[in-house]
């Protein structure tokens, strides 16, 4: 997915219509207005109608987003579910967590699942069964032409033309097993690079987590000595400022909002409340 330089309306229309060779009376019959009116629309004196977002949305294929400048990216990032061929069943269990997201997510940008999911899809269609089928019955035939050939005397009988046979017999396949097996080995092939993908970012995940504590905790001692300097403050005063300090250093985590340090207070509080009671002096 290509991400492209921040642009305006104005801009992003532009290099839309000049990056498939189109002139402005072009896009303007697109969109059903003059091309003087389209030309304004381009040099900003003029507003793109609602229908005709939508019309060159889905003309250049990119979301209307794009063309607004709001977002960088022209691929769209939403779908319809009949799009996806999805039933609403499936997309239900998608948006109510009761399949996890990010491990659909995972296996569908694989390769190896993919090559299961077409494995499966000729599988179900029945194409694998039908070929094993006829080279079965090739293998049959040629097996009887040879037993016939034998008890005719046409050709000898002896261990080599038995051992062929029983080549033969023997490289008969189940019309379903040789499917199912090779489906189930690509995609625990699949649920393996998976799994390692899964555990490579946990490791990296707690790698930074551990920075990221050092820094919180490193922050918390330097107000902390600074709030010591304050000994003549009140103590409600100072404790306080210990809070506060805790949850400034906290603010660093990207991953804590405003909202999440704001529950965590009370037990910040209570913390302080604590080791101001029971701690070092």
């Amino acid at each position: 997915m290509s991400e492209y330089l921040p642009g305006n309306i104005c801009e992003r229309l532009r290099e839309l219509r000049e990056a498939r060779g189109l002139d402005i009376q072009d896009v303007a019959e697109i969109i059903g207005i003059h091309r003087t009116t389209y030309g304004r629309i381009e040099s900003g004196t003029a507003s793109l109608s609602s229908e005709g977002l939508m019309l060159l949305s889905k003309y250049y294929d990119v979301p209307a987003d794009y063309i607004l400048g709001i977002v960088d990216v022209p691929d769209k990032t939403y779908f319809e579910i009949r799009e996806l061929g999805l039933s609403v069943e499936a997309a239900k269990n998608l948006y109510s967590g009761k399949i996890d997201p990010r491990v659909i997510n995972l296996l569908l940008i694989n390769d190896k699942f993919a090559d299961a999911i077409k494995m499966m899809s000729v599988y179900f269609s029945g194409e694998m069964s039908e070929m094993i089928k006829a080279t079965n019955c090739v293998k049959d035939f040629s097996y009887s032409l040879i037993n016939d050939l034998m008890n005719n005397g046409d050709i000898p009988n002896d261990s080599e033309m038995d051992d062929l046979k029983t080549s033969i017999r023997v490289s008969k396949e189940s019309p379903n097993s040789f499917e199912i097996e090779t489906i189930k080995s690509r995609f625990m092939q699949a649920v393996k690079e998976v799994k390692e993908q899964v555990d490579a970012e946990t490791e990296k995940y707690r790698e930074e987590r551990q920075l990221l504590n050092k820094e919180i905790a490193k922050n918390v001692r330097i107000e902390m000595k600074k709030i010591q300097y304050g000994r003549t403050l009140p103590e409600a005063q100072r404790k306080k400022k210990i809070v506060n300090a805790i949850k400034d250093s906290m603010a660093i985590d990207p991953n804590m909002t405003p909202e999440m340090i704001k529950e965590l207070t009370p037990v910040i509080e209570q913390s302080v409340e604590t080791y101001a009671k029971y701690g070092k002096n």
